[in-house]
């Protein structure tokens, strides 16, 4: 309870500052928000065999609902919803950043709180967490060379990662950097040990070391069109008793004669795996149509220590196109984009039928302007893979208010996945949302939606409809870091 006070207690502090240093040398921001969610939850239950119907291993239960009934066994399993409940879930962010404490010394922190007021609330993820500090780390930045100490959060090609401990970035000459870091590492999407409770409580082979991440980058831009990066990064037991990831990546984007390319790869070293490539041009043609086309492989990344790698998920091989025609005047946006994915062998048996080794996307969008104030978006999404498929429709109007207010409605359907096919249910929505100046340093907004379910005669009969909505204050105290403040 004392730590999930901590953001609290930063804006306390900053009232209570001296007016000079608070209004000089702190900028504290937030984000006040709580979510409401109907939730369905999934009941396992059984029935007797002989009153199924049909044979094999899927069958029928009395309701329509497909049952899964082992040979020799008296009785099959069948899964539905449950009762509903419902997650209120509440959230504060609170980001410092903190200057003028000496030339070229900032720091800078961003913490969050949770709570939740439904009974339920372990249907939420992390809401029994109550703090978590993302970032807070001290820096010096000296020109040609920047430090920083702490909890850092690192974006890079390898996506994100946060771990405690030091980083060194160095600018020997214009455009060229240099950068090492180390620490002990933190899992990915929960800013704790591998070792935590959070961890272990899904992972019955958790790590038992918490480990240390090790790595070091450059980055090289000649010009403003020209640059490319490169990375390095091991994470590995604090014992040196194993490895938990050893991987690479590469960047690059090179803008000549009005198109852009830009590449990137991602490689595990310790599976030898190229985890991603990709490869994507773009130029604009006559009439202000802008074309995208790419190119990907992937193949999904796993930690050496989690047992999922085991499974040799199979990847694909990616390519599509994406373009864009805004016409002069821009009252109108559309656009249009197609790809195809092409699986690498399973080598599994087709017990249920034949699967797919390949598969597509394709999407429509349509944006209008309707006046000053008026505009309606409208979106078509189509997507088959190997063993599943899902299409999705949304249309919304929003219209623009005084003050940067905002006001919108939208509607959209889509049909949902069932048993490696599309089921014949479809969910309807329809929603609302908006916003408004709270202040005049604040922002508040807000969305609700309820979403229906329409289940077909032969349905297994789970209803997914739900409602939702959220409440968000965004706010300020203090200025931005170099602006004058007048007394």
């Amino acid at each position: 309870m004392r730590e999930s006070c901590f953001a609290w207690a930063i804006v306390a502090a900053w009232t209570v500052l001296p007016a000079g240093l608070a209004g000089q040398n702190v900028r504290i921001t937030g984000v006040t928000s709580a979510q409401y969610v109907d939730l369905q939850p999934l009941r396992v239950d059984s029935i007797p065999a002989s009153e199924t119907t049909g044979s094999g291993i899927l069958r029928r239960a009395p309701n329509g609902a497909v049952v899964r009934c082992l040979t020799g066994e008296e009785y099959c399993l069948l899964s539905g919803a449950a009762p509903s409940v419902y997650a209120l879930p509440l959230l504060q962010d609170v980001s410092v950043s903190a200057w003028g404490l000496g030339r070229g010394v900032r720091f800078y922190a961003r913490v969050r709180g949770r709570a939740s007021v439904s009974e339920e609330s372990d249907l939420w993820p992390k809401a029994n967490d109550a703090f978590d500090a993302l970032v807070a780390y001290l820096e010096l930045d000296r020109g040609n060379y920047r430090v920083r100490g702490g909890r850092q959060w690192m974006v890079s090609g390898l996506g994100f990662y946060n771990f405690d401990g030091a980083s060194v970035l160095y600018r020997p000459l214009r455009g060229l950097s240099v950068e090492g870091y180390g620490g002990w590492s933190l899992a990915r999407g929960l800013d704790e040990p591998r070792t935590s409770a959070s961890l272990s409580a899904i992972e019955p082979f958790a790590p038992d070391d918490r480990g240390m991440i090790l790595g070091i980058s450059g980055t090289y831009r000649p010009s403003l069109a020209t640059s490319i990066s490169a990375l390095y990064q091991r994470e590995i037991r604090t014992d040196r008793a194993g490895l938990y990831s050893d991987r690479i990546a590469v960047d690059g984007v090179v803008r000549r004669w009005g198109m852009s390319f830009t590449g990137s790869l991602e490689a595990d070293l310790a599976s030898r795996q190229v985890n991603e490539a990709r490869l994507t041009g773009r130029f604009v043609g006559p009439g202000r149509l802008e074309t995208q086309l790419f190119a990907r492989r992937y193949r999904p990344f796993f930690e050496l220590w989690t047992i999922w790698g085991a499974f040799s998920p199979v990847g694909f091989t990616e390519g599509g196109l994406e373009t864009r025609w805004r016409p002069e005047g821009g009252v109108i946006v559309a656009g249009a984009d197609l790809s195809r994915r092409s699986y690498d062998e399973t080598s599994l048996s087709n017990t249920f039928g034949p699967i797919r080794s390949d598969g597509w996307r394709a999407g429509l969008s349509l944006s209008s302007l309707m006046g000053d104030v008026w505009k309606a978006d409208g979106r078509y999404d189509l997507d088959v893979g190997f063993g599943a498929a899902k299409s999705a429709a949304s249309i919304r109007v929003h219209r623009a208010l005084p003050d940067a207010g905002r006001l919108g409605f939208s509607l959209q359907a889509f049909q949902r996945i069932f048993e490696f096919r599309v089921d014949e249910g479809t969910v309807f929505g329809l929603g609302v949302d908006g916003g408004m100046k709270a202040g005049s340093r604040g922002y508040l907004s807000g969305t609700f939606a309820a979403y229906r379910h329409a289940v077909g005669a032969d349905s297994p009969g789970v209803d997914w409809s739900q409602l939702r909505a959220s409440l968000r204050w965004e706010w300020t105290l203090g200025p931005e870091p170099g602006m004058e403040v007048r007394q």
